[in-house]
């Protein structure tokens, strides 16, 4: 009927209707053996990754990585023009493409919630497909400003 494993009550399929008397002590005491076997909260790893999760963690980081960016006026502008200008052309359009992946994704990211807030394009299917849509504007538009 109740076996004790590990300190932990547990059913093995009861023929009958009966309980356990226990005391109320007891039954603390097995429920928080209990609780301490079982994890805190659910890993991230039972949920299957979607985009608009991904999309939402990004949104956040993108946020903070264009703020400092925009604030930056106190440089001295012309030792980074001519560091700048020192590197070879690949790296110069990886700097650019780190710089311009925030903006452009906080950019087109901010028009979609636009049209969500006109109550537009809100069902999961067209979540998907203007996720999608961005995702690929911001590409293209990431990398036609790396370009320059």
């Amino acid at each position: 009927m109740f076996e004790h494993r590990d300190g932990l009550l547990s059913t093995t399929a009861p023929t009958s209707g009966s309980t356990i008397n226990t005391t109320d002590a007891d039954a603390y005491k097995i429920l928080v053996a209990q609780r301490k076997k079982r994890p805190i909260a659910p890993h991230l790893s039972i949920y299957q990754p979607q985009l608009t999760w991904y999309s939402a963690i990004y949104a956040y980081f993108a946020s903070y990585a264009t703020t400092p960016l925009v604030g930056w006026q106190g440089l001295d502008t012309a030792n980074l023009a001519e560091m700048f200008g020192s590197f070879l052309e690949p790296v110069k359009v990886g700097i650019k493409g780190v710089i311009a992946l925030p903006f452009t994704y906080h950019s087109w990211n901010s028009l979609r919630h636009l049209v969500w807030d006109t109550t537009t394009a809100l069902n999961i299917k067209d979540v998907y497909r203007t996720g999608y849509i961005c995702l690929a504007v911001i590409a293209v538009t990431t990398v036609w400003l790396a370009m320059l």
